[in-house]
């Protein structure tokens, strides 16, 4: 008997539903509908449309309850973003997108500045304008009347599995994106809520695999690792703590696992982020831009008449000069430029003096900036946790850029393992498994991937001018900080 679940992946600019299969042997998906994260901007603030995600994600369960018997559902989403629900379980607005901080975080600036080392060393992670700590302070300054009528805050995963169960729970990995809960001790943090005064609105924080509730034809509703990102690091076939591991799309999440934390100062020093896994783990990673960059190029270029897909986009890469241009990839100034390729070519000219003249130089320089930041994190991690990387292993809608992993595995000089491609939702569907107990652990889960999915294997070309370029960009960008 071959048992199906739904797995929601909702990122921040498309959500995917795959239907899953498990047969016993090996697991089996398909991408059985895509659609946008749908959003809108009113007053200068952009808000998602829980509305609309929520009706058609409810499209999706009934067609599949009806065609394929579903065992079960599992949603994941992005970190930080939350919904508020009133007194009778219903949400006041809409939530507020997380890319808004980036341009409003200068609303906040001076409780930012106050209050952002005291944050860091109550809960360590990586310091980001959007965590959920300062969009709250944010509703606090300028929508005080949401918070007022708030009786509950939960992720976006929680809010949906709430409206479709009415259960109010929020999930750990999730919680650990806020900087509230602390991770550690597996509370929310009493002395972060009282100093800011949030209101009591923090539920229960569960573990992932908990079934929250079921639907009709007994179809559960069960939280999965709802961050993403926790969902994508359990579709890593390998256990071994040598390897580090990247789940590459919008974001470059890139890092590690471990058991407990050592050295906090050298963490906080350095804005690693740490975050929770689904089996209760801690990953530090660095949150690297990713290939936001190339998303928002294509999207502006074609504003200009210059349409052109990702492979065209990747083409134009491979056949452009190496190491001609260098940026600092999260230097917080691409942003919030309204002509990323100006501004590329503006920062590269200002580093090495000569200016990029084409798009495929543009991208190219993109792409060797992601791979120098890796190497770094790499470098970063193994002095703080005294360890040396063997492998890398990347996840998530990345692997289809092949110029990308062949230049991470030259730029660390370490072999690179590619796959599977919808890591979260691989993720996902495993954890839901393990909950309707077709697997006692994840580990067990995992042993099923290398049947179900093929990985692509990047040998390193490390090469001198990669360690060249390399050091050039550490002395320009990172030695100085």
């Amino acid at each position: 008997m071959i048992v199906k679940v739904l797995a929601f992946d909702l990122g921040a600019s498309g959500v995917k539903v795959v239907l899953a299969g498990f047969d016993g042997e090996k697991m089996d998906f398909e991408i059985i509908d895509r659609f946008p994260t749908y959003s809108y901007e009113k007053n200068g603030f952009g808000w998602w449309d829980f509305e609309s995600i929520f009706d058609r994600i409810s499209k999706n369960i009934e067609m599949c309850a009806d065609k394929y018997n579903i065992s079960s559902i599992g949603i994941d989403s992005w970190g930080v973003d939350f919904g508020l629900l009133n007194e009778k379980g219903n949400l006041i607005h809409d939530p507020l997108q997380y890319w808004t901080m980036l341009k409003k975080d200068t609303l906040i600036k001076n409780e930012i500045i106050k209050n952002k080392d005291w944050i860091n060393h109550r809960i360590p992670t990586q310091f980001k304008p959007f965590n959920t700590v300062y969009q709250l302070i944010l509703y606090k300054k300028i929508y005080p009347e949401l918070l007022e009528r708030a009786k509950t805050i939960l992720s976006i995963p929680s809010l949906i599995a709430q409206k479709l169960v009415g259960i109010s729970k929020y999930e750990f990995t999730h919680a650990t994106t806020t900087q509230i809960f602390n991770y550690e001790n597996g509370t929310w943090d009493q002395e972060i809520i009282k100093r800011f005064d949030f209101p009591d609105i923090f539920p229960e924080v569960v573990s992932s695999g908990t079934v929250l509730g079921q639907l009709k034809k007994k179809i559960s509703v069960v939280l999965p690792a709802t961050h993403d990102t926790a969902s994508a690091f359990v579709s890593v076939p390998s256990n071994d703590k040598k390897t580090m591991i990247i789940s590459l799309g919008t974001w470059c999440l890139n890092g590690m696992i471990v058991e407990k934390l050592s050295n906090r100062e050298e963490l906080i020093k350095r804005n690693f982020a740490i975050e929770g896994c689904a089996d209760g783990r801690l990953r530090v990673i660095s949150n690297t831009s990713g290939l936001w960059f190339m998303q928002s190029l294509r999207k502006y270029w074609s504003n200009k008449a210059k349409t052109m897909d990702y492979s065209q986009m990747i083409n134009l890469a491979k056949n452009a000069k190496a190491f001609k241009g260098m940026i600092d990839v999260d230097n917080p100034f691409f942003q919030k430029s309204s002509e990323l390729d100006k501004a590329i070519v503006k920062e590269s000219a200002r580093v090495t003096g000569e200016e990029l003249t084409n798009e495929g130089e543009i991208i190219r320089t993109i792409l060797e900036g992601i791979a120098l930041k890796i190497r770094y994190t790499k470098e970063e991690l193994e002095k703080i946790f005294d360890t040396n990387f063997r492998k890398i292993h990347v996840i998530g809608g990345g692997v289809r850029n092949e110029l990308l992993c062949q230049m991470i595995s030259d730029a660390t000089g370490l072999p690179l393992f590619a796959g599977p491609i919808e890591g979260a939702s691989v993720g996902n569907v495993i954890i839901q498994l393990k909950a309707l107990g077709y697997f006692k652990t994840i580990e067990e889960g995992k042993n099923f991937l290398n049947k179900s999915f093929n990985v692509k294997r990047y040998l390193p070309d490390h090469s001198k001018k990669w360690d060249e370029h390399y050091n050039r960009f550490k002395e320009i960008f990172l030695l100085k900080s």
